[in-house]
């Protein structure tokens, strides 16, 4: 990209807006670049950008981890007297829906509404879309009503919106009203019913599928799978495992979600707790039992203090990418941390690091954070889980501080209540897509320690965003009530780093 860029000012067409936009839709749209850091830095140079180029700004914006700095370029841009299109707006509500920024939204929509953008067809679904994902169905519906364009894109926004709030009734509804079925919104319903627990309900429609002309895709295969897994149908699991190989070329294999952790840690957590000085507290964890002694005794413990000024600039380490599938998950009150169980359907799912394959295992949660940074805690910290086919453990961590509410979080809220207080209690909570935890990290920290609750197992390769995530209070107080454990954190103490380097991953236009 750096060659291209030089090449367009060697040749001066660094100066034209097209050639500069193509360059920016390339940063902001390659799977195989982490370029929109890059477009960002270029932007920045452009004297007099036309609008092709703020909505291409805009659009990278609406898919990367910061959607809100789309709305704040939004308000650099309009002040600078430009007015947006048609294709401008789509964008930035995208970017509210992803945020959840409903009051932003609204405006938004005001904004649509004096312009005149409303009948635009994607305008039009971007606005439902929006609405229904703030959680606002009665709004979307207002949307949808006053519309001619009530196309299956827009049905099935509708549909995804009333199955995430739980309303599956509505949802069957809306997809019964519909004429012309395609695979998305065939998706969005079987989807619908398997992410509310309803598995009977999604195999059926998806029997009901197989007798029209629209073919199902990957994503159908695996959702349907995943419910045979969730309900016992090993029968109709087999039959659908030998169609998707039929139609895809693919072998799939049918497993049940087990009920061992599978990645080393303690799930009866009532054998320790987080108290300062009692008989089971982080300072005893290493005395409870023989095979914790790690904890007391460990070279590599975690959590540690990220010291900025000693750690060491890798620019080789590559970006954080994934690559999950939808899975059926389960969601458990621990005791003293929220855990959410992935089983079937994710395997071979998860990250890649120097050349071993790591599975997404489970996620919980530690308020405050474990780690620091240069001493600083935070008010909530996210563990990904992963293990290796021989049994080695990755965690992907990420911060969060107070602000927008987290949108992966919001999707498990009514869940958590239902387990709250309720100690080993585990509520199935359908189709999970890991891909919705906002997983693009451009900077992250990376060094070798352990699980930070027992057993305190060491060689555990730790990446950490350094990028901030955010939560409400009102999530927070979620996490916490919802195990009750007596105790106001479920943070570790930060543990002797014992010269452990430690490494900071910039990409390469940072040199």
């Amino acid at each position: 990209m750096l060659s291209i860029h030089a090449q367009m000012i060697k040749t001066g067409l660094h100066n034209t807006n097209y050639a500069l936009s193509k360059l920016l839709e390339f940063c902001v749209l390659s799977p195989h670049f982490d370029g929109f850091p890059y477009a960002i830095s270029v932007f920045a140079t452009i004297q007099e950008p036309n609008q092709l180029i703020w909505n291409t700004m805009l659009r990278g914006y609406a898919l990367s981890s910061d959607p809100v700095s789309a709305l704040k370029l939004y308000v650099v841009m309009i002040s600078l007297g430009l007015l947006p299109n048609s294709y401008t707006f789509p964008f930035l509500l995208k970017s509210c829906a992803k945020s959840k920024a409903f009051e932003e939204g609204q405006q938004i929509h005001g904004h649509v509404l004096k312009l005149g953008y409303e009948p635009d067809l994607y305008v039009h679904t971007s606005l439902i879309s929006m609405y229904a994902q703030n959680g606002r169905l009665e709004d979307a519906h207002k949307v949808f009503d006053r519309s001619s364009h009530r196309d299956v894109v827009s049905y099935t926004a509708l549909i995804t919106g009333y199955a995430s709030s739980g309303n599956i009734r509505s949802a069957q509804e809306m997809f019964d009203e519909i004429p012309v079925k395609d695979v998305v919104s065939w998706n969005a319903m079987i989807s619908g019913y398997a992410e509310t627990g309803s598995y009977k309900e999604a195999l059926e429609l998806f029997k009901e599928m197989m007798k029209t002309n629209v073919r199902p895709d990957e994503g159908t295969m695996v959702t349907v799978l995943s419910a045979c897994a969730q309900s016992r149908s090993v029968e109709l699991g087999r039959q659908i495992a030998l169609i998707a190989c039929v139609l895809f070329l693919i072998v799939i294999s049918i497993t049940f979600v087990s009920s061992s952790p599978g990645n080393g840690e303690v799930e009866d957590e009532t054998e320790f707790n987080y108290e300062k000085g009692g008989g089971k507290g982080p300072e005893r964890w290493g005395t409870i039992k023989p095979e914790w002694a790690m904890c007391g005794k460990g070279t590599m413990q975690s959590p540690i203090d990220l010291t900025d000024k000693r750690v060491l600039i890798d620019h080789s380490l590559g970006s954080l990418r994934s690559r999950y599938l939808p899975s059926n998950a389960t969601i458990k009150n621990r005791g003293h941390d929220i855990m959410l169980k992935f089983g079937g359907g994710n395997q071979g799912a998860g990250i890649s690091i120097n050349g071993t394959d790591y599975q997404l295992q489970q996620i919980h949660w530690h308020t405050p954070s474990e780690h620091t940074i240069n001493g600083i805690r935070f008010v909530l910290e996210e563990h990904m889980v992963h293990e290796s086919k021989d049994g080695r453990i990755a965690v992907v961590a990420f911060f969060y501080i107070l602000g927008r509410p987290d949108s992966f979080l919001f999707t498990l809220e009514r869940h958590l209540k239902k387990i709250t207080d309720a100690y080993q209690a585990e509520e199935p909570v359908g189709m999970i897509d890991p891909r919705r935890v906002v997983f693009e990290s451009k900077h992250y920290y990376r060094y070798l320690g352990s699980l930070t609750t027992p057993p305190c197992s060491e060689n555990v390769i730790w990446s950490i965003a350094k990028e901030m995530r955010t939560v409400t209070r009102k999530q927070l107080k979620l996490l916490r009530v919802a195990v009750h454990d007596q105790s106001d954190t479920n943070a570790r103490p930060l543990q002797r780093k014992n010269e452990r380097p430690v490494k900071l991953y910039l990409p390469t236009w940072h040199i």
